[in-house]
């Protein structure tokens, strides 16, 4: 006599039952998470007398994909700290790069935007500077040659445009990008900067709230060292 389908005995139906568990418990973990960053980073620009969005609605992630056309992003929890001239912007994000298999990453951000960008020599083409790491100089292409100076032995400038390259990453900012590399709390970033602006990004959704006004002050200084 036929003992059933497989999927009515007791042991199936408790797997399944924990696997739905576990799915709703993560649920439930990624929501409370999601919450609560929302909430921090209200109280933070309400403290400070800044503006607050939940949702990208004046179309940020446009903004922000200027600099990463091979990418899309997803901003969230944008703080307004100043409009104008500059105009600076705060956020959260998740992304993924077009064309490939989905494979979501999350972060925090920083964008600042201004006139003075294009008049003071920022090309179209990205001038892009990260932390130097042993294996850099074999695998990152488009370094730009910035001299033999502390500063390049801490720092890789990437662009296609030397010349703009040359023109941003000036004695001012390579002094402030040292300064800041070396605070007790110092956490690597990317800096994007072309004819718009300048964004800062840091990968990981733990960004210590600490922190958040590093990558402001990071902002504004990239915009006053322009030349």
């Amino acid at each position: 006599m036929s003992e059933g389908n497989g999927w009515t005995q007791p042991g199936t139906i408790l797997t399944i039952l924990c696997i739905i568990g576990v799915f709703a418990a993560a649920l439930v973990c990624a929501y409370r998470y999601s919450a609560k960053s929302t909430a921090m980073r209200q109280e933070f620009a309400e403290k400070q007398g800044w503006g607050f969005s939940r949702k990208d609605t004046e179309g940020l992630s446009a903004k922000i994909e200027t600099f990463f056309t091979d990418q899309r992003f997803v901003p969230s929890n944008i703080v307004l700290i100043k409009s104008g001239d500059p105009t600076i912007r705060l956020f959260e994000y998740s992304h993924d790069y077009r064309g490939r298999r989905r494979s979501t990453d999350f972060g925090t951000g920083c964008i600042i935007q201004s006139p003075r960008f294009r008049a003071n020599g920022a090309g179209t083409d990205n001038v892009e500077i990260v932390d130097r790491t042993r294996i850099d100089t074999a695998l990152v292409f488009d370094q730009v040659d910035i001299g033999d100076s502390e500063f390049s032995q801490k720092f890789i400038v990437v662009s296609k445009n030397r010349i703009a390259a040359k023109n941003v990453v000036t004695p001012a900012l390579q002094s402030a990008l040292l300064r800041r590399r070396e605070a007790p709390l110092y956490d690597p970033v990317t800096i994007e900067i072309n004819a718009t602006g300048a964004v800062v990004l840091h990968f990981g959704t733990a960004l210590d709230p600490e922190l958040w006004p590093d990558l402001i002050e990071l902002c504004r200084k990239i915009e006053t060292s322009m030349p």
